[in-house]
């Protein structure tokens, strides 16, 4: 457990981690130092925290040896230019950062219940910055080929901007179940704005999945939650058809002139990739492909490939793990997704289902781990909102449920 002597280390680092949503926006501005900044000191203080404790529990002692080991083989697999520097931290960050929440939950729900008033005024900042943007021209771009535009704020791109948005989401869900204050619903309507205004359909559907999540916690009684559910369903689609996303959508589509397949044109790509990705990693010697081959790898087979020809990441969670950190990496991830999810043991089934298909669709389609916005704030929401559904009384206020 945390040491009680060292408790203001852990209140500074809540208090820093919860400023990414807002200088996430700002990160290819004037302000990207300071993201840089933020990553950098979130990154080393949680790893100096890690090895402060210097205590690991026998059940989550065999997933650390085997992120040990396979970071050990990345860094000796490392080979100027690294294309993506963050990387090399991604990936131990999120396994050590899972186990370290998921050990302290009752000492975190209490943490972020001190500062109620510092959640309150970051999901306020980041409201009056992207809201106020929506009025500005400048925060709209078009989308090549087509006829629509969607909105990126002061981001320039809605793949930094919706997962912003994302985490704003999680927090005015925490906000919620830690005051009970009804109005908190209101703070939805920027997330719900950009969700349906982006360009991404990942962040669209995980950000509607994780709305309902907050619903269905918002709903004095479960009935409630599902007799609203054909009207909510019903304004959905009223606004999806005046939405970006909807044009989006469209955009994607297979016809007989899609440059891809079917499958490559609903993908944007990604299908053509990842197939690329898994044949050259298939191809690797049996030892690279049990502790990986770098993180360089998938970056140098889609920049060499003939149908990709662009060095990119995987854009799927597996599969960059699997060609990045090999089988074991692989175990490693899926043991500590397990783990996380496993924090939810006192929530509802629907609570359980829903926070799972909107982490599926970003791990799949976009990656969870490499979007820090994203990653962050998952495992602190299963965490309060869990620990909060935890005792009687909140689970009769915020789920009906008579005991």
């Amino acid at each position: 457990m945390i040491n009680l002597r060292n408790l203001n280390v852990e209140r500074l680092y809540i208090k820093i981690l919860l400023l990414f949503p807002i200088f996430t926006i700002f990160q290819k501005g004037i302000l990207s130092g300071i993201n840089k900044g933020l990553f950098a000191l979130l990154a080393f203080g949680f790893f100096w925290v890690f090895l402060r404790d210097a205590k690991i529990r026998k059940k989550d002692a065999l997933t650390v040896a085997g992120l040990l080991f396979v970071c050990l083989n990345m860094i000796v697999k490392l080979r100027l230019p690294i294309y993506n520097v963050n990387e090399v931290f991604y990936f131990p960050f999120l396994i050590l950062y899972v186990i370290k929440t998921k050990e302290n939950k009752s000492f975190i729900k209490n943490l972020f219940l001190e500062n109620v008033t510092y959640v309150n005024r970051i999901i306020m900042v980041w409201s009056v910055i992207v809201g106020a943007s929506i009025f500005f021209p400048g925060s709209y771009r078009s989308s090549a080929g087509t006829n629509y535009r969607f909105f990126v704020s002061f981001a320039e791109s809605t793949f930094r901007l919706e997962p912003s948005a994302y985490f704003i989401t999680c927090l005015i869900i925490m906000l919620f179940v830690l005051t009970k204050n009804k109005k908190t619903l209101f703070y939805l309507a920027i997330p719900f704005y950009t969700f349906f205004m982006g360009d991404t359909r990942t962040y669209f559907g995980a950000g509607a999945l994780v709305i309902l999540a907050f619903w269905y916690i918002y709903c004095p009684k479960k009935k409630y939650f599902y007799m609203s559910l054909i009207p909510i369903i019903l304004i959905a689609i009223a606004i999806y058809g005046n939405s970006a996303i909807a044009g989006k959508v469209s955009a994607t589509q297979y016809t007989s002139k899609s440059y891809f397949d079917y499958w490559g044109t609903l993908t944007n790509g990604r299908s053509i990739f990842w197939e690329v990705d898994l044949n050259a990693f298939n191809k690797m010697p049996f030892m690279d492909r049990l502790l990986g081959c770098g993180i360089n790898f998938v970056y140098e087979t889609n920049k060499n490939s003939l149908l990709v020809r662009n060095a990119i990441w995987a854009h799927n969670d597996f599969i960059n793990v699997l060609l990045g950190f090999g089988y074991i990496g692989l175990l490693v991830y899926v043991t500590i997704i397990y783990k996380m999810f496993s924090i939810l043991e006192n929530c509802p089934i629907m609570i359980k289902l829903l926070l799972f298909l909107s982490w599926f669709i970003i791990a799949t389609f976009n990656m969870f781990y490499t979007y820090f916005c994203s990653m962050l704030s998952m495992p602190i929401l299963f965490v309060v909102v869990n620990e909060c559904l935890m005792e009687k009384q909140n689970i009769q206020d915020y789920i009906g449920e008579k005991m």
